[in-house]
């Protein structure tokens, strides 16, 4: 992996962390749409999948997909109220 991408998964992992450790979807959300705003889809997935290799349960991972999408039914309100 680049060194750009080790930085996103260090971050991803704090966040996954973090949400673990009982933090809301809410507290960790800025910090989550920053890394999404540099990351795509298919970045994310490969990222994910090796944090699974590395010993994160699919459960934490869960908890993180959840932050995706409301960060993502985010960006889209604020793309359509640009429209």
């Amino acid at each position: 992996m680049s060194e750009i991408t080790e930085e996103k998964k260090k971050i991803l992992k704090e966040v996954i962390k973090q949400l673990h450790a009982g933090a809301s979807s809410q507290e960790v959300k800025e910090r989550f749409k920053q890394v999404l705003e540099t990351v795509n889809s298919l970045e994310i997935a490969k990222i994910e999948q090796e944090l699974i290799k590395e010993g994160i349960s699919r459960e934490e991972i869960q908890r993180l997909c959840d932050v995706h999408l409301a960060v993502f039914r985010e960006q889209l309100k604020k793309q359509k109220a640009e429209e």
